[in-house]
C-alpha cells in the first residue's frame, strides 16, 4: 500500500494486530501538544489511560523527564533525523528505564511523528551491574584476570598491569606461561590442566611471574572455571616469601650458631681443660719437689708439651673467630682456573709425591664474585684432603668441575678415587671440629670443619657422598 495516501485510522487498523500484541509502546504524535495514537503497551509503560494520553496535552500527563524526551524527539524528527534516547520514568508505583526510538512519517497528506517505547529496565540494571563489577574489577588492589582454555589472558585489571608493569595488550598477546619462571611452568600447567579436565572446581597455587623490570614476583593464585573461561585472582606474596626465606635463614643461622657454641663448649671442656689441668698439676709437683729433684726435667717437659697444646687450641679458636669476622670482607670476581693454579703451585711437591692426576673442567663457568681467601682455602683443603687420604695402591685421580645450575646457582664438585669413609658411621660428625676418620696420616681434624664453615659463610651449601675404598665426592652450591 501507499502509506503516504492512507488516512491515520486505516494506517493504525492495518497494523492493529501488531500494535495490540507487541511489548513495545507505539505512539503517534501530531505535535508537541497532541498525541494521536497510543497502543495498550504504551499506556502500560506510561501508566496512563488511553483517553488521558490522547485527550490531554503531553505536558499535563507525562512526567518532566518523559516530556523533555518527547520534545527532543519531535524537534529531531521535524529536522528529518532519527531519534534514540533513554530516560528514567518514575510514577507512584514504578520506576522504569524507557528507550524511545522515533522518526517522521507521512500518512496521507499529514506529517506525523512515530515513536516506539521499550522497557529497558532489566538491560539497564544488568548494564549497571556490569559497570559496577567492571569498576570493582579495575579499582581492586587484588589482581584479577580472565583466562581462556587456549592459555591466553582474555581480560586483566589495572592492578595486574601496575604490578607486573606490562600493558594489557602485552599480557594478552602471549600465552601466560611465557611470563612464568621456567622452574614453575610445568607445575602451573599441571594446575591449569586440572581446571581444563573439569575434575576441580578451583585450584590454589603459587608461582613466579616475570615483571617488565626483569625480576620475578611470587604470586598466590586462586582460579575457578566459569563456562569456557577461568576466573582468577592473585596477590603478590613476594614480601611474604622473602620474609619466609629470611626466617629460614635466621633459623639456620641460629642452628649454626648453636652448633658453633657446642664446638666451643667441646673445645673448652675437653681440649682446654686437659692441658690446663696438666700445667696446674705439674706446677704443684714442681713446688713440692726441690730444684735438684731428678724428676724436674720430666716435669718441665710436661709443662712445655701442655703449654704447646694449649697454644694450639687457642690458635684454633682464634682461627674460628677470624673466620666469622672475615665474612664481611669485600667480594671480588674470582676465576676458578686461576685459583686452582695458585693452589697447585703451593702444594706442587705433595702432588708430585702422590703422583696425583688432577683434572679440571671450568668450561661451563669459570668465575664468580666471592671472597678469594675463602675460596682459596676451600680448594686448598679439599685438594689436600684428597692427596692425604688416597689409596696407596691406586694412583690418585681427582676431578674438579664447575657447572651452572639454573640461573643463580654455581656448583663445584671435587671427586676422587681415594679411601672414602663410611658415612653411616661418621653421621653428623663428618664436618665436626677435631673429627678424624683415618689415623695413618697426621692431622687435627680442622680442614673439613673450616671448609664447611667457609662455604656457609659465603652463602653456600656443601654435600658429601662417599664409600669405603670407592672415593669421595664433595658438592658445593653457591648462589652467584
Amino acid at each position: 500500500m501507499d502509506f503516504k495516501s492512507a488516512p491515520l485510522d486505516t494506517f493504525c487498523q492495518m497494523f492493529r494486530a501488531v500494535f495490540d500484541t507487541t511489548h513495545l509502546g507505539i505512539l503517534i504524535y501530531e505535535s508537541v501538544e497532541k498525541l494521536l495514537y497510543v497502543n495498550p503497551a504504551g499506556c502500560a509503560l506510561l501508566e496512563q489511560a488511553h483517553e488521558t494520553l490522547t485527550s490531554r496535552p503531553p505536558r499535563d500527563v507525562l512526567s518532566a523527564s518523559a516530556f523533555t524526551t518527547v520534545v527532543a524527539f519531535l524537534e529531531a524528527a521535524q529536522a528529518g533525523q532519527e531519534y534514540v534516547s533513554s530516560w528514567r520514568n518514575s510514577t507512584l508505583t514504578h520506576t522504569r528505564d524507557l528507550l524511545l526510538r522515533g522518526r517522521r512519517i507521512a500518512v496521507g497528506d499529514q506529517t506525523l511523528y512515530y515513536a516506539s517505547l521499550q522497557d529497558v529496565t532489566r538491560e539497564k540494571r544488568t548494564q549497571q551491574q556490569w559497570q559496577d563489577l567492571q569498576r570493582l574489577f579495575d579499582i581492586s588492589p587484588v589482581m584479577f584476570c580472565i583466562a581462556g582454555p587456549d592459555g591466553y589472558f582474555k581480560k586483566i585489571n589495572r592492578s595486574f598491569v601496575q604490578t607486573l608493569g606490562y600493558s594489557e595488550q602485552e599480557l594478552c598477546s602471549k600465552p601466560f606461561v611465557r611470563f612464568v619462571h621456567p622452574d614453575d611452568v610445568y607445575p602451573t600447567l599441571a594446575e591449569y590442566q586440572k581446571l581444563l579436565d573439569g575434575g576441580h572446581t578451583s585450584v590454589e597455587f603459587v608461582n613466579r611471574y616475570l615483571t617488565k623490570r626483569g625480576d620475578y614476583l611470587y604470586l598466590s593464585w586462586h582460579a575457578v572455571p566459569f563456562g569456557e573461561q577461568f576466573y582468577c585472582s592473585c596477590r603478590d606474596v613476594t614480601a611474604e616469601k622473602h620474609a619466609e626465606a629470611e626466617r629460614a635463614r635466621i633459623t639456620q643461622a641460629l642452628e649454626m650458631r648453636n652448633r658453633e657454641l657446642e664446638q666451643f663448649s667441646y673445645i673448652i671442656s675437653h681440649n682446654l681443660r686437659s692441658p690446663v689441668n696438666n700445667i696446674t698439676s705439674l706446677g704443684y709437683l714442681i713446688q713440692e719437689a726441690g730444684p735438684n729433684d731428678p724428676q724436674m726435667p720430666v716435669f718441665l717437659e710436661g709443662i712445655t708439651k701442655s703449654t704447646a697444646r694449649l697454644a694450639s687450641v687457642i690458635q684454633d679458636l682464634s682461627l674460628i673467630l677470624q673466620l666469622k669476622q672475615s665474612a664481611s670482607d669485600k667480594k671480588e670476581p674470582v676465576q676458578f682456573s686461576e685459583l686452582f693454579n695458585a693452589v697447585q703451585l703451593s702444594i706442587q711437591s705433595s702432588i708430585a709425591e702422590a703422583k696425583a692426576d688432577i683434572q679440571t673442567d671450568f668450561r661451563e663457568v669459570d668465575e664468580m664474585v666471592t671472597l678469594r681467601a675463602y675460596l682459596y682455602s676451600i680448594f686448598y683443603n679439599l685438594i689436600s684432603n684428597a692427596i692425604k687420604y688416597r689409596r696407596p695402591e691406586v694412583p690418585l685421580q681427582l676431578l674438579i668441575k664447575s657447572q651452572r645450575m639454573g640461573e643463580r646457582v654455581v656448583r663445584l664438585t671435587f671427586k676422587d678415587n681415594g679411601k672414602g669413609i663410611d658415612l653411616k658411621k661418621a653421621g653428623e660428625q663428618f664436618f665436626g671440629l677435631y673429627q678424624r676418620f683415618h689415623n695413618h696420616v697426621d692431622g687435627k681434624g680442622m680442614g673439613l670443619f673450616m671448609v664447611k664453615n667457609q662455604v656457609e659463610a659465603l652463602g653456600g651449601r656443601i654435600y658429601v657422598e662417599s664409600e669405603v675404598d670407592q672415593g669421595t665426592e664433595f658438592t658445593i652450591d653457591f648462589l652467584s
